[in-house]
């Protein structure tokens, strides 16, 4: 199985054991919630999911190009910013905890970029440009930070943190 089949498994996954799937809530659903920005699509064949429940979720979702999904799914007291520009981009963060803070920023066509975090006070940005780049970030715990950079062809990243404590820092950086 692919990475980025995995990610989409594994955040169609989180997602049912959310409650989530099937009735997903669309972005115009959500805009008469405080607790949601409206997802903002330039482009067609866009797809674009913000979900929330309880806490003070902030979420953006900013999509240009064509043929580009991107899903947040926040419990909690969380922030996620997914920005996508290009063609067949895949993108997906769940939030599940409190003071979380979420990042994918991908440009280019057919990547896919996942993050998944259960805790408190987790970090992780995803930075893509290029094509058929995929990357995971799961985080599990308590003060985990991790980051992918990839610019480039066909690069591939995967970080699991599993763990309560500050300090505890993963970079990965990968050029072709």
């Amino acid at each position: 199985m692919s990475l980025r089949s995995q990610i989409n498994a594994l955040l169609m996954a989180s997602m049912l054991g959310l409650g989530l799937a099937g009735g997903a809530v669309m972005a115009a659903d959500l805009q008469d919630n405080q607790d949601l920005m409206a997802g903002t699509e330039l482009g067609q064949d866009l797809s674009a999911q913000l979900a929330g429940l309880s806490g003070e979720q902030k979420a953006l979702l900013l999509q240009q190009g064509y043929s580009n999904v991107g899903k947040i799914t926040q419990i909690g007291s969380n922030q996620a910013v997914m920005l996508q520009n290009g063609a067949d981009l895949l993108g997906g963060i769940v939030q599940v905890g409190s003071d979380q803070e979420a990042y994918i920023l991908q440009q280019g066509a057919a990547n896919a970029a996942g993050i998944i975090q259960f805790g408190s006070g987790n970090d992780a940005l995803i930075i893509q440009n290029g094509a058929f780049n995929q990357a995971l970030i799961t985080q599990n715990g308590v003060g985990n930070n991790a980051q992918i950079m990839q610019d480039g062809y066909a690069l591939q990243s995967s970080v699991t943190q599993w763990g309560n404590g500050s300090g505890r820092s993963v970079v990965v950086r990968q050029y072709r």
